[in-house]
């Protein structure tokens, strides 16, 4: 799962769990490790 979340505007260095937004969800059925490594490219974006 990727997911996005906004800082608490009380504090801009504490994210806020209340905002999390999932960008991307992909079922993983079995129990082996499916990851990879998710990199930024030089534009900024993954």
């Amino acid at each position: 799962m990727v997911a996005e979340y906004r800082v608490k505007e009380s504090n801009s260095g504490i994210a806020d769990p209340a905002s999390e937004m999932v960008l991307m969800y992909v079922a993983q059925p079995e129990a082996n490790h499916n990851a990879c490594t998710l990199m930024f490219g030089p534009d900024g974006y993954l």
